[in-house]
């Protein structure tokens, strides 16, 4: 028996009708993708940290803001994680992508996606969806 890869459908409303609507991933906006991670996503995270940004802080050097700037009045140069843009675009994303979800019943009381559409099955069907046009 083949394994099926994607989203198991959800039954969700749709705005206009009464009769139910299967979700599925290529419901999914584009920007949502995990192929477009590069293009929409880490594209909009600058090259420099922010050094007033808590988040730039944490995610590059460990710190807080005030501790970046302690650390340079005294002298020190710190280096920054070389994945720190990777992260910042990759919580960024998991954040509006749950938000979608949520809008649409798609996650647990916990905050976890429902079994079907983690960002682990999403990845594993847009990779099947790009093998599939030959991308």
């Amino acid at each position: 028996m083949a394994r099926r890869i994607g989203a198991r459908p959800s039954k969700v409303p749709e705005a206009d009708a009464k009769a139910p609507h299967e979700l599925t991933f290529a419901d999914v906006p584009e920007e949502f993708r995990p192929s477009s991670f590069r293009d929409v996503w880490l594209a909009v995270v600058p090259l420099h940290v922010d050094e007033t940004n808590e988040q730039h802080c944490s995610l590059a050097y460990g710190l807080s803001c005030d501790e970046v700037e302690r650390e340079r009045a005294v002298g020190h140069r710190l280096r920054a994680d070389a994945h720190w843009r990777a992260r910042l675009a990759s919580e960024t994303r998991e954040v509006e992508f749950r938000a979608w979800l949520d809008e649409r019943g798609l996650l647990k009381a916990n905050g976890q996606p429902i079994r079907g559409w983690t960002s682990r099955d999403f990845q594993m069907w847009d990779q099947a969806r790009r093998e599939d046009d030959g991308r």
